[in-house]
């Protein structure tokens, strides 16, 4: 990208193309004419990179993903939720909480969880990323 700076401090852009010719500056398809501009510099820089954002682990260790949610402040919701559960599907969910050595994004308990807190799926995203940084 290229801005016009003029000798006055103002400034034109950013153009993707400035063309010089004898008596005008022709930016983007757009003619300036010279004697109307006045003294100026070209300024170029390169368009920002887009941001990389970082990819969600479909996994992650089951201590890094309580860390996670102890840090958002949602460890001790997650925890009373799972005791909550009733029945069978209590049952299961505590053992899998105490005996799971991973969590999967997509798990049927993680997604009873996201709903119950309630988290969204960006914010799960964010949390399963906070996971995976931990060494």
């Amino acid at each position: 990208m290229n801005t016009l700076i003029l000798s006055s401090g103002a400034t034109f852009g950013p153009f993707r193309s400035v063309v010089t010719k004898t008596d005008r500056l022709v930016c983007d398809g757009v003619e300036y004419p010279l004697g109307v501009i006045g003294a100026y510099e070209i300024s170029s820089s390169a368009p920002p990179a887009p941001a990389v954002l970082p990819a969600v682990p479909e996994t992650v260790p089951m201590l890094n993903a309580r860390r996670a949610l102890y840090q958002a402040g949602k460890l001790a919701a997650v925890e009373a939720i799972i005791a909550a559960l009733e029945g069978e599907e209590g049952d299961l969910a505590r053992i899998t909480w105490g005996a799971a050595l991973s969590v999967q994004r997509h798990d049927p308990l993680t997604l009873r969880l996201m709903a119950a807190l309630p988290l969204t799926d960006a914010e799960a995203d964010a949390l399963f990323i906070a996971a995976a940084a931990f060494q």
